[in-house]
């Protein structure tokens, strides 16, 4: 891991862009946790990246993918804890596949490529993750307390009390093509991203919402998103649809 630190810099995991020195109280306290989720996802898309580039390179990725991710931590915005924020996590899983980007695109790898290893890394570690549980997680998606929760922290984003949130609307199914739906206006990954000079990361990150969407069976429709320069993402679930996908992603 020395070897490695000097590498790089915070400078360079933020494409030469400011970012603070130190994280925000809230995540400071978190960083080893983070770091140890982190490690667990990174050891699940070992095999993916071993096929690629053979085990002792796709080792040197992932140390390298942990070492942005600790240099990346402090560029995390403060949006509230998940009991204020249903998708605080988003942001920070972002920051973690944003790293692990990073430490492919530093081969040489040209976007579309590693944006395609990326979709494919998704995929193994879904796969490799525990079914039922998935199954379950999306099977809560469905269930009306989930949508009153959804319909509350709405409302709440639509305060902008955190000017790098997410702010989005909750969508009633039409009893026919979905059952419900979530309208994203803003979004705080996006907002990330151009801030720290990643931004060509924002519509391959957007993939992983479909083999995510396999996996859980809450059958994603998504017509629309910010990250093609649409006016907001359109997110339609309809409990077991096949999910309609292709590449590019967005």
């Amino acid at each position: 891991m020395e070897s490695l630190s000097t590498a790089f810099n915070r400078v360079d995991v933020a494409n030469g862009q400011p970012i603070p020195e130190v994280a925000h109280p809230f995540y400071r306290l978190k960083t080893a946790r983070l770091l140890k989720v982190h490690k667990r996802i990174l050891t699940l898309s070992r095999p993916t990246l071993s096929a690629r580039y053979g085990e002792e390179e796709a080792d040197r990725i992932i140390l390298e993918s942990a070492e942005r991710f600790r240099l990346l931590i402090p560029a995390l915005p403060f949006v509230g804890s998940m009991l204020t924020n249903c998708f605080e996590y988003e942001i920070v899983g972002a920051v973690m596949a944003l790293a692990l980007y990073q430490a492919i695109r530093a081969k040489g790898e040209d976007r579309e490529r590693a944006g395609e290893l990326m979709v494919r890394v998704w995929e193994g570690t879904f796969a490799a993750m525990n079914q039922r549980l998935l199954r379950w997680a999306g099977w809560l998606y469905f269930r009306r307390p989930t949508w009153w929760l959804l319909r509350l922290f709405a409302l709440r984003s639509q305060w902008r009390m955190h000017p790098g949130d997410f702010v989005f609307s909750f969508v009633p199914g039409d009893g026919k093509s979905f059952d419900f739906g979530v309208d994203f206006h803003e979004c705080a990954i996006g907002k990330l991203l151009d801030e720290i000079g990643w931004s060509e990361f924002h519509e391959i990150l957007c993939a992983v919402d479909f083999p995510m969407s396999d996996v859980m069976g809450t059958g994603l429709v998504r017509e629309r998103t910010l990250a093609r320069g649409d006016a907001c993402c359109t997110f339609r679930l309809c409990a077991g649809r096949p999910v309609r996908r292709g590449w590019p992603l967005a």
